[in-house]
């Protein structure tokens, strides 16, 4: 599934949201500029995924996202959505600034080290 800014309304020209299977895991790619409008859309995503769909593993590449600081409770949210489910959240190749605020809090194990090899 693939999310563009046709799909979600005309205020997210600058984002795209992926979702595809790779390995049991669901991966949704974020790229783009991921504000307040666009946190919201993948939030409803990633809460479809993990909740409607039960979705054990869920992925989330940031690898070309720009992030507002805002947007970082949307994977706190996740990540403890997927654990109270039995499931796992990843988050992969956040921004560095953003690395730093997650992996600061003690149930931040979730973020991957940017280095490690995409399933």
């Amino acid at each position: 599934m693939t999310m563009s800014p046709g799909d979600v309304g005309d205020g997210l020209n600058n984002l795209s949201v992926v979702v595809r299977r790779a390995l049991g895991t669901v991966v949704v790619t974020v790229d783009g500029d991921l504000d307040l409008a666009g946190y919201e859309i993948l939030e409803g995503v990633l809460t479809d995924l993990i909740e409607g769909h039960g979705n054990l593993t869920v992925a989330v590449d940031l690898g070309r996202a720009i992030l507002e600081p805002e947007a970082l409770i949307v994977f706190i949210t996740a990540a403890r959505r997927a654990q109270r489910h039995g499931g796992r959240f990843i988050l992969r190749e956040p921004p560095p600034e953003a690395q730093e605020a997650l992996r600061s809090r003690a149930s931040a194990d979730w973020v991957e080290d940017p280095r490690q090899a995409f399933g």
